[in-house]
């Protein structure tokens, strides 16, 4: 939501974390733009998603309210700043389709493979502050995109992850729908929720890390050659204490100054 005051501090978080352990993947379950510090700038999401860049996430997905500027402005910005979104539910426009949004990204880590396939929520509507969402983009049944994608990914990948912006309960049905589903990052609550084996029937672990770049949550499993196993979790608070992201920051008081 275009809260950046504290994103340097997760950014230096995550950098100390990378030069530690090769085997860190950064995702985000949406909401990136309306509401927050840098909304009164104007830059119509272009400061935010200029952070989100300089922190190099592995993957993305797109909320209700990053269709906020519209449909071509999303994608522009998607591209122009080499956000790796992944989104399997969505159909863009011909015209406006960027090349940074297939419906999932497959990362290799030390000798294990990892899928993120992401899901996409519909725009928040007219009442939201910018009122430019345009309807250009076609939004598919979830059950019906995915499956056959799981199942694939299935045969391809050692942990098969989806990344939602549909709220904690709809994803314990997506993870009770799709037991090859081994975790599920969510979105749109703006709750903590983390839970392991909660959806029935499955072993899955579904995980909620707050909102407004407050926090994020760090989840640690183990691959035994067979299943996850052994998943840890905690949060993190964007505090003064954290390692700070130079790059992160001054690209933050750079977009403040405008303001003066």
């Amino acid at each position: 939501h275009e809260h950046g005051a504290r994103l340097a501090q997760l950014a230096g978080f995550v950098e100390a974390r990378r030069n530690d352990d090769p085997n860190v993947l950064l995702v985000d379950s949406g909401d990136w733009f309306n509401k927050g510090q840098l909304t009164g700038l104007a830059t119509r999401g272009e400061a935010i998603a200029a952070m989100l860049g300089a922190m190099e996430y592995d993957a993305l997905t797109i909320g209700n309210h990053d269709h906020a500027f519209g449909t071509p402005r999303l994608a522009g910005l998607i591209d122009g700043y080499d956000l790796p979104v992944v989104a399997a539910n969505l159909r863009w426009p011909e015209d406006f389709e960027p090349e940074q949004a297939p419906p999932y990204r497959i990362f290799e880590l030390e000798g294990v493979t990892v899928a993120i396939m992401g899901v996409a929520a519909p725009s928040a509507g007219p009442a939201y502050a910018m009122r430019e969402a345009d309807g250009l983009m076609e939004f598919l049944p979830i059950e019906e995109s995915i499956g056959d994608l799981v199942a694939m990914l299935e045969e391809r990948a050692d942990i098969v992850a989806l990344l939602t912006h549909v709220g904690y309960a709809r994803d314990v049905q997506l993870a009770e729908s799709f037991p090859g589903v081994d975790i599920i990052f969510g979105g749109h609550d703006h709750n903590l929720k983390q839970s392991v084996n909660y959806a029935v029937g499955t072993d899955a672990i579904v995980q909620q890390s707050g909102a407004n770049g407050r926090m994020l949550g760090e989840l640690r499993v183990v691959w035994d050659g067979e299943q996850v196993v052994e998943p840890e979790w905690r949060l993190v608070l964007a505090t003064d204490e954290l390692p700070t992201s130079a790059v992160v920051e001054e690209m933050h008081q750079e977009y403040l100054s405008q303001a003066d």
